[in-house]
């Protein structure tokens, strides 16, 4: 089974989560023992719930080996770095596996770097030439006729051995991870140079070698020329015939084999990454990075990005022309003022054009007030909350948009009200309608009619969601995912990277009558919040500012929460989010709801961390915290 949330598919089978994708490897799982073995011969995520150690081996890609006039020498292999004992926390990893060096006329080109959070192994120098030095790299590419060999790199691999500049002309193997690349013994020797041996690793359960150079070739053909060995480890083979073609690398290890004189050098084999560590308390999820760009025909992707429009310089109007067909729309409105006077923070839509005629509906409410419902057959915009201030302001809005029938839209939006936390956010919530019938919404209109102006920067973001989508991106990135393993009071993301857009959703439950809620960005405890939130309706809406963090959801349990928050560096912080609480269980009592906006008035950090405070109360096993986000 697979579960989805915020349009993302978050939990599954390995097979599931990875993706089992037409033309694009998945990670493999095995079970060793007591431990988990992943493999990655693709790039990848790997993401921790928990903090806990792993044992990794990383290998880049294989040098290319040279091809052309003369003799060409064997590639180095691609850097092998092995450690146990790595510790890793609850964010999510970016796994990439190098991509092996392809062969060319001359020269042929480095293999690509594989990398693991900060381990980074170096891709496998090309083979030299007959008149150039091998390519440096994990390990060095062998040299061509005299010629130094390529170095290699310190701890991941050794360098290419010297070719000859007479005789037979055997030239120089490429370097392995376990020895450099040979040098034949004189001008006159028969075998070309070996590639240097690869070493063995066990982290699958296998004694197995790894990163291997390729094997040389001489120039002499007939003569009783014999071409050099690939290093144990995947190392190709050189070829000594004429217009002969110089084995490759093998995939996910090692270096390419060099040719002879009118013949093909071997292109390097990929690398490979692989993780090790205990089963037992350990969760983790694994993905494909590429999952959404290479969806088979027939899946569905979550929301993907349709249009934006950022702001070059001062305007008072956003538009994102040219929208595909998508039964349902989200946007991300977000405005800066221009500091000359107030703004406001409404649409207009329309197919093709703006639609201009009276043909909206609006209904809205700030600050939990009474609804104001004056909004009937207007021209001027479809959606506006009330607002209007000479402050940043943030909406998040969903859209129905099918052709037959009226556009039905619900915004909610967090004005900054004015800078610092004594100042608290004011709330916006509406519904609006578009009356068309006959057409989709194609264009959506950010307008302001106040004397002030947007500022450069303020942009306009539309993502779209269609039951036929198969797509190619996908615009909510998982950055963190963490599911409580035991009781603890601080429900917490980990570190995760910085994106402009972050939603959050979080699952907090606690058999504790002690409890409390409170959020916090970056472990930031000073009184750098300031939050507005209503629960069941109340009004008027209970405020605070100056706080040590915000309070958006009710200190009872169990609480299911969805916030959404802009990011930018250099503004507030403005978050807008609404909660479900159901502390009695069964049908027979109501659930509470709260919806609030809140900021954290930073302006010089993102927020790279967010935490849930129990108080002194804890949260319950299977808690969850998950934060997808977006640039």
């Amino acid at each position: 089974m697979v579960e989805w949330l915020a349009g993302n598919r978050i939990r599954g089978t390995n097979l599931e989560r990875a993706g089992a994708l037409a033309g694009q490897a998945t990670p493999t799982k095995i079970i060793d023992g007591n431990y988990t073995v992943l493999t990655y011969t693709a790039d990848g995520k790997f993401i921790p719930k928990n903090p806990f150690n792993v044992e990794y081996l990383v290998i880049a890609g294989g040098g290319g080996g040279s091809a052309g006039a003369g003799a060409t020498s064997g590639a180095g292999a691609g850097g092998f770095l092995t450690a146990t004992g790595h510790a890793v926390t609850a964010q999510s990893y970016s796994v990439t596996v190098g991509a092996g060096g392809a062969n060319g006329n001359l020269v042929g080109s480095n293999g690509a770097n594989s990398v693991f959070d900060t381990v980074t192994s170096i891709g496998g120098g090309y083979g030299g030439h007959y008149g150039t030095s091998g390519g440096s790299g994990g390990s060095g590419g062998g040299s061509g006729q005299g010629y130094t060999g390529g170095a290699g790199t310190s701890g991941q691999g050794n360098a290419g051995g010297v070719g000859s500049s007479g005789g037979n002309y055997p030239q120089g193997g490429g370097g392995g991870a376990g020895a450099v690349g040979e040098t034949p013994a004189s001008s006159s020797a028969t075998v070309a140079g070996a590639g240097g041996i690869g070493l063995q690793s066990s982290i699958t359960g296998t004694a197995t070698y790894y990163a291997g150079g390729g094997g040389a070739s001489s120039q002499n053909h007939g003569s009783g020329a014999t071409a050099g060995a690939g290093g144990l480890g995947g190392g190709g083979q050189g070829d000594t015939t004429s217009s002969g073609t110089a084995t490759s690398g093998t995939s996910n290890s090692g270096g390419g084999g060099g040719s002879s004189q009118g013949g093909t050098g071997g292109d390097g084999g990929s690398g490979i990454v692989i993780l090790r560590f205990l089963t037992s308390g350990n969760t983790y999820d694994v993905e494909e990075i590429g999952l959404m760009q290479s969806l088979a025909s027939g899946s569905v992707g979550g929301w993907h990005e349709i249009g934006r429009t950022t702001l070059g310089s001062t305007g008072d109007t956003i538009d994102v022309a040219g929208l595909a067909d998508k039964r349902y729309l989200m946007i991300l409105g977000h405005t800066i003022p221009d500091g000359t006077a107030k703004i406001q923070h409404n649409y207009r839509v329309g197919n093709g054009t703006i639609d201009t005629s009276s043909i909206y509906a609006n209904r809205y409410s700030q600050d939990g007030g009474t609804d104001i419902a004056t909004g009937i057959n207007q021209n001027a915009s479809l959606l506006g909350s009330g607002i209007e201030q000479g402050a940043e302001m943030f909406g998040v809005g969903y859209i129905s948009n099918l052709a037959s029938k009226e556009k039905l839209i619900q915004y909610h939006i967090n004005s900054q009200s004015s800078a610092g936390a004594t100042a608290v956010p004011i709330r916006g919530e509406a519904v609006s309608k578009w009356t068309n019938t006959s057409n989709i919404m194609d264009i959506i209109q950010l307008i302001n009619s106040e004397v002030g102006s947007y500022a450069s920067g303020s942009e306009l973001v539309v993502l779209g969601w269609d039951p036929a989508d198969t797509h190619t991106t996908n615009f909510w990135e998982e950055l963190a995912s963490v599911e409580l393993g035991s009781a603890t009071s601080i429900l917490s993301s980990g570190v995760f990277t910085a994106k402009k857009y972050l939603q959050v959703q979080i699952f907090s439950d606690s058999s504790n009558a002690s409890l409390g809620y409170t959020m916090r960005f970056n472990s930031d405890i000073v009184s750098n919040y300031a939050r507005r939130v209503s629960s069941n309706g109340a009004t008027p809406d209970t405020t605070n500012v100056s706080q040590a963090q915000l309070n958006i959801g009710n200190p009872t349990a169990p609480n299911f929460g969805n916030y959404f928050i802009i990011n930018n560096l250099a503004n507030e912080k403005l978050l807008i989010g609404h909660t479900v609480d159901a502390p009695t269980a069964g049908a027979g009592t109501a659930p509470s709801r709260q919806e609030g906006v809140g900021k954290w008035a930073n302006t010089t950090s993102q927020i790279t961390t967010i935490s849930i405070d129990a108080g002194t109360g804890t949260w319950d096993t299977g808690s969850i915290i998950k934060v997808w986000g977006h640039d």
